[in-house]
Protein backbone atom coordinates (compact mmCIF):
# COMPACT_ATOMS: atom_id res chain seq x y z
CA UNK A 1 0.00 0.00 0.00
CA UNK A 2 1.67 3.62 -0.52
CA UNK A 3 2.24 5.68 2.33
CA UNK A 4 3.99 9.34 2.65
CA UNK A 5 2.95 10.31 -1.17
CA UNK A 6 4.67 7.20 -2.67
CA UNK A 7 3.40 7.04 -6.47
CA UNK A 8 1.42 4.17 -7.85
CA UNK A 9 4.76 2.96 -10.05
CA UNK A 10 7.41 3.17 -7.05
CA UNK A 11 4.94 0.74 -5.13
CA UNK A 12 4.79 -1.65 -7.52
CA UNK A 13 8.16 -1.10 -8.54
CA UNK A 14 9.33 -2.00 -4.95
CA UNK A 15 7.18 -5.37 -4.98
CA UNK A 16 9.01 -6.22 -8.12
CA UNK A 17 12.45 -5.79 -6.29
CA UNK A 18 11.13 -8.10 -3.11
CA UNK A 19 10.95 -10.66 -5.36
CA UNK A 20 13.47 -10.69 -8.01
CA UNK A 21 15.98 -9.94 -5.02
CA UNK A 22 14.56 -12.86 -2.79
CA UNK A 23 14.39 -10.04 -0.04
CA UNK A 24 11.63 -11.99 2.11
CA UNK A 25 9.73 -15.30 2.15
CA UNK A 26 6.42 -16.39 2.45
CA UNK A 27 5.44 -13.74 -0.66
CA UNK A 28 3.65 -14.70 -3.48
CA UNK A 29 2.20 -13.04 -6.02
CA UNK A 30 -0.34 -15.19 -7.84
CA UNK A 31 -2.40 -12.30 -9.74
CA UNK A 32 -2.36 -12.77 -13.31
CA UNK A 33 -4.29 -9.67 -14.42
CA UNK A 34 -1.86 -6.09 -14.65
CA UNK A 35 -1.96 -4.21 -11.94
CA UNK A 36 -4.67 -1.37 -11.82
CA UNK A 37 -2.99 1.84 -12.68
CA UNK A 38 -5.52 3.60 -10.14
CA UNK A 39 -4.15 3.73 -6.38
CA UNK A 40 -7.15 3.27 -4.27
CA UNK A 41 -5.08 4.07 -1.31
CA UNK A 42 -3.60 7.47 -2.62
CA UNK A 43 -7.06 8.61 -3.40
CA UNK A 44 -9.02 7.69 0.15
CA UNK A 45 -5.62 9.86 1.61
CA UNK A 46 -5.82 12.71 -0.59
CA UNK A 47 -10.21 12.48 -0.27
CA UNK A 48 -11.80 15.90 0.24
CA UNK A 49 -15.25 15.91 1.25
CA UNK A 50 -17.71 18.75 -1.29
CA UNK A 51 -18.27 21.93 0.80
CA UNK A 52 -21.21 22.62 2.57
CA UNK A 53 -24.07 24.84 1.48
CA UNK A 54 -24.73 27.88 3.34
CA UNK A 55 -27.89 27.77 5.60
CA UNK A 56 -29.76 31.02 4.76
CA UNK A 57 -32.80 30.20 7.31
CA UNK A 58 -32.93 32.40 10.61
CA UNK A 59 -34.93 32.04 13.66
CA UNK A 60 -38.23 34.75 13.32
CA UNK A 61 -37.51 35.70 17.41
CA UNK A 62 -34.96 35.41 20.24
CA UNK A 63 -34.59 32.15 21.62
CA UNK A 64 -36.66 30.12 18.73
CA UNK A 65 -33.36 28.20 18.58
CA UNK A 66 -30.16 28.69 20.25
CA UNK A 67 -26.70 26.49 19.00
CA UNK A 68 -24.29 25.51 21.40
CA UNK A 69 -20.63 23.68 21.57
CA UNK A 70 -18.09 23.39 24.38
CA UNK A 71 -13.93 23.83 23.92
CA UNK A 72 -11.33 22.70 26.06
CA UNK A 73 -9.30 21.75 27.63
CA UNK A 74 -7.10 24.85 26.93
CA UNK A 75 -3.80 24.26 27.51
CA UNK A 76 -3.28 26.95 30.60
CA UNK A 77 -6.45 27.23 33.32
CA UNK A 78 -7.63 30.58 34.72
CA UNK A 79 -6.42 30.69 38.61
CA UNK A 80 -9.98 29.58 39.43
CA UNK A 81 -8.97 26.37 37.71
CA UNK A 82 -11.33 27.00 34.55
CA UNK A 83 -9.79 25.03 31.46
CA UNK A 84 -13.17 24.89 28.98
CA UNK A 85 -16.18 26.90 28.28
CA UNK A 86 -19.58 26.46 26.59
CA UNK A 87 -21.81 29.10 23.87
CA UNK A 88 -24.99 29.17 24.06
CA UNK A 89 -25.99 31.42 20.60
CA UNK A 90 -29.02 32.81 20.01
CA UNK A 91 -30.19 32.07 16.13
CA UNK A 92 -32.47 35.21 15.52
CA UNK A 93 -29.67 37.68 16.98
CA UNK A 94 -26.75 35.82 17.34
CA UNK A 95 -25.93 37.03 20.50
CA UNK A 96 -23.43 34.73 22.32
CA UNK A 97 -23.45 33.69 26.04
CA UNK A 98 -20.04 31.69 27.26
CA UNK A 99 -19.85 30.06 30.82
CA UNK A 100 -16.46 29.16 31.98
CA UNK A 101 -15.93 25.20 33.00
CA UNK A 102 -13.69 23.46 34.80
CA UNK A 103 -14.55 20.59 32.99
CA UNK A 104 -17.08 19.29 30.44
CA UNK A 105 -19.92 17.74 33.08
CA UNK A 106 -20.48 20.69 34.05
CA UNK A 107 -22.17 22.19 30.36
CA UNK A 108 -25.78 20.48 32.15
CA UNK A 109 -25.59 23.02 35.11
CA UNK A 110 -24.21 26.23 32.68
CA UNK A 111 -26.93 24.82 30.04
CA UNK A 112 -29.48 25.59 33.01
CA UNK A 113 -28.25 28.84 34.24
CA UNK A 114 -28.45 30.02 30.49
CA UNK A 115 -31.97 29.06 30.01
CA UNK A 116 -33.10 30.64 33.54
CA UNK A 117 -31.11 33.75 32.63
CA UNK A 118 -32.48 33.86 28.89
CA UNK A 119 -35.53 33.36 29.60
CA UNK A 120 -36.34 36.16 32.54
CA UNK A 121 -34.53 38.34 30.40
CA UNK A 122 -36.47 37.84 27.27
CA UNK A 123 -39.94 36.76 28.64
CA UNK A 124 -40.20 34.15 25.78
CA UNK A 125 -38.92 30.06 26.29
CA UNK A 126 -36.37 28.40 24.63
CA UNK A 127 -37.65 26.73 21.57
CA UNK A 128 -34.91 24.47 20.21
CA UNK A 129 -31.15 23.35 21.61
CA UNK A 130 -28.78 22.66 18.74
CA UNK A 131 -25.61 20.52 19.39
CA UNK A 132 -22.75 17.88 18.04
CA UNK A 133 -24.50 15.31 20.65
CA UNK A 134 -21.45 15.21 22.62
CA UNK A 135 -21.07 12.72 25.50
CA UNK A 136 -22.53 15.40 28.37
CA UNK A 137 -25.49 16.72 25.86
CA UNK A 138 -26.81 13.14 25.41
CA UNK A 139 -27.10 12.07 29.39
CA UNK A 140 -29.98 10.81 30.75
CA UNK A 141 -30.23 14.02 33.07
CA UNK A 142 -29.93 16.41 30.16
CA UNK A 143 -32.42 14.51 28.26
CA UNK A 144 -34.84 14.34 30.78
CA UNK A 145 -35.02 18.05 31.39
CA UNK A 146 -35.56 19.07 27.84
CA UNK A 147 -38.80 16.76 27.72
CA UNK A 148 -40.10 17.98 30.98
CA UNK A 149 -39.37 21.63 29.73
CA UNK A 150 -40.64 20.82 26.02
CA UNK A 151 -37.24 21.59 24.37
CA UNK A 152 -36.86 20.19 20.99
CA UNK A 153 -33.35 18.79 19.94
CA UNK A 154 -31.40 19.07 16.97
CA UNK A 155 -28.37 17.28 16.27
CA UNK A 156 -25.66 17.51 13.69
CA UNK A 157 -24.63 14.14 12.21
CA UNK A 158 -21.20 12.62 13.64
CA UNK A 159 -17.89 14.35 12.07
CA UNK A 160 -20.02 16.57 10.33
CA UNK A 161 -19.00 19.89 12.58
CA UNK A 162 -19.88 22.23 9.39
CA UNK A 163 -23.83 21.19 10.57
CA UNK A 164 -22.85 22.92 14.04
CA UNK A 165 -20.99 25.58 12.39
CA UNK A 166 -22.17 28.80 13.86
CA UNK A 167 -21.14 27.15 17.25
CA UNK A 168 -17.87 25.95 15.74
CA UNK A 169 -16.93 29.06 14.64
CA UNK A 170 -18.08 31.21 17.65
CA UNK A 171 -15.55 29.08 19.78
CA UNK A 172 -13.07 30.59 17.08
CA UNK A 173 -13.41 34.21 17.29
CA UNK A 174 -14.63 34.72 21.04
CA UNK A 175 -13.01 38.46 21.56
CA UNK A 176 -14.09 41.16 24.35
CA UNK A 177 -15.49 42.79 21.03
CA UNK A 178 -17.91 39.45 20.13
CA UNK A 179 -21.04 41.18 21.23
CA UNK A 180 -20.77 44.45 19.97
CA UNK A 181 -19.95 43.92 16.77
CA UNK A 182 -22.23 43.87 13.71
CA UNK A 183 -22.97 40.75 12.08
CA UNK A 184 -22.90 40.82 8.25
CA UNK A 185 -26.23 38.65 7.98
CA UNK A 186 -28.14 41.60 10.82
CA UNK A 187 -29.04 44.66 10.81
CA UNK A 188 -27.89 45.67 14.40
CA UNK A 189 -25.70 44.41 16.43
CA UNK A 190 -26.12 40.99 18.60
CA UNK A 191 -26.53 43.28 21.80
CA UNK A 192 -29.09 45.08 19.79
CA UNK A 193 -31.18 42.21 18.35
CA UNK A 194 -31.02 40.57 21.76
CA UNK A 195 -31.90 42.88 24.49
CA UNK A 196 -33.86 45.42 21.96
CA UNK A 197 -31.65 48.53 22.74
CA UNK A 198 -29.05 49.64 22.18
CA UNK A 199 -25.33 48.70 24.16
CA UNK A 200 -24.07 51.28 26.79
CA UNK A 201 -20.30 51.89 25.99
CA UNK A 202 -19.47 54.57 28.08
CA UNK A 203 -18.12 52.09 30.74
CA UNK A 204 -14.94 51.73 28.44
CA UNK A 205 -11.77 53.72 29.12
CA UNK A 206 -9.29 54.37 26.58
CA UNK A 207 -6.05 51.45 26.53
CA UNK A 208 -3.60 52.88 28.44
CA UNK A 209 -4.96 55.62 30.47
CA UNK A 210 -4.37 56.14 34.01
CA UNK A 211 -5.68 54.63 36.51
CA UNK A 212 -4.66 53.99 40.50
CA UNK A 213 -4.99 51.20 42.65
CA UNK A 214 -6.27 51.85 46.62
CA UNK A 215 -4.10 49.70 49.22
CA UNK A 216 -6.63 49.20 52.60
CA UNK A 217 -4.33 50.00 55.01
CA UNK A 218 -4.72 46.52 57.07
CA UNK A 219 -2.89 45.14 53.47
Amino acid sequence: MAKGGLSHSNTISGIKKLLSGNLVKGFKLDAQANPDPVCEACKAGKMHSDPFPISTSRASKPLQLAHSDVHGPVKVSTHQGYRHWVTFIDDHSHFRAVYLLKKKSERFAAFKQFKAWAENLTGVKLGTLRDDKGGEYMSGEFEDFCINHGIQRQYSVRNRPQQNGVAERVNRTITPATNWQPQLSLINPPFEAFYGTKQDLSMLHVWGCAAYVLTHRDK
